[in-house]
């Protein structure tokens, strides 16, 4: 043997008889006293297996929520295979866990997306959910709601996330307000041909004026319906103001276009009330 040898195997020797008395003396603690000390003595040798045991729990978890996915599926196989690999790559390119990642999918799936709609929204949902500071269950859900609302394909989730994004970081939505928001006025929007971001756009207006998230939703559709459709009163408001009915008509000039008509006419917030 060479010296290092020789040293190496003093080293190994010294530090198994160290063991061996920790061990000991914990033994003899255990039969004579109770208590913290004792338990924590304990624990300090536990720790040493902790974290294998943490990654066989962390395995388990990700396991679990497949399964979960798969029930709200109905995916086997390889469309299974697909949304596991989806997960993980979430989890591999993202602030959140490959186990965080199939929490979103099951979200997307709840929204009742199919298989190839959920991997390809899942990432911009993921984004949406980092660069705002929302739960990842709030951010699907939203942005699946959002998509079917305007009849939207994945291909737009891009554009969803921008539009979104920035009228929670430039007005004062946050996503929980902004969800209520659409949840009352976004169908509404698309139904009478408003784009989703004049929508966005025209209910960010009014949640700055302190409306809260569902006053927001409620007076952008009794807003839209009443521009569209105006009463006696209102027709004669308008015209009033030098407008004819196609001015304000958010069908004919957009949501904006027809506020801003109105702006320029020079109608106060007791003239609009009237309409």
């Amino acid at each position: 043997l060479t010296g290092d040898d020789r040293q190496l195997n003093k080293t190994l020797a010294k530090t198994e008889r160290n063991l061996d008395s920790l061990n000991n003396s914990v033994n003899r603690l255990s039969r004579s006293l109770s208590g913290p000390l004792v338990t924590g003595l304990k624990a300090a040798g536990a720790a040493f297996g902790l974290a294998g045991a943490q990654a066989i729990k962390v395995g388990a978890s990700f396991d679990d929520s497949i399964k979960t996915l798969a029930a709200i599926t109905g995916a086997t196989g390889d469309e299974l295979n697909k949304l596991e690999n989806q997960a993980r790559l979430l989890g591999a390119t993202t602030n959140f866990t490959a186990r965080q990642g199939a929490q979103g999918l099951q979200a997307l799936a709840r929204a009742g997306l199919a298989t190839n709609q959920i991997i390809a929204l899942s990432a911009p949902a993921l984004r949406f959910a980092g660069a705002n500071a929302t739960t990842l269950n709030q951010a699907t859900t939203l942005l699946a709601a959002t998509m079917k609302q305007f009849t939207l394909d994945t291909s737009q989730a891009t554009r969803i996330v921008d539009t979104l994004t920035l009228a929670s970081q430039k007005s004062l939505f946050d996503i929980e307000s902004l969800s209520v928001a659409m949840r009352y006025g976004g169908s509404v929007g698309k139904s009478l041909g408003v784009s989703l971001e004049e929508t966005v756009a025209v209910m960010a207006a009014f949640r700055d004026l302190g409306l809260e998230g569902s006053m927001v939703g409620t007076r952008f559709r009794q807003g839209m319906l009443s521009l569209i459709n105006p009463t006696k009163q209102g027709k004669q408001a308008i015209r009033d103001f030098g407008l004819n009915l196609e001015d304000v008509n958010p069908r004919i000039v957009g949501m904006v276009g027809a506020l801003r008509n109105l702006g320029a006419a020079g109608l106060t917030v007791e003239d609009m009330a009237r309409i």
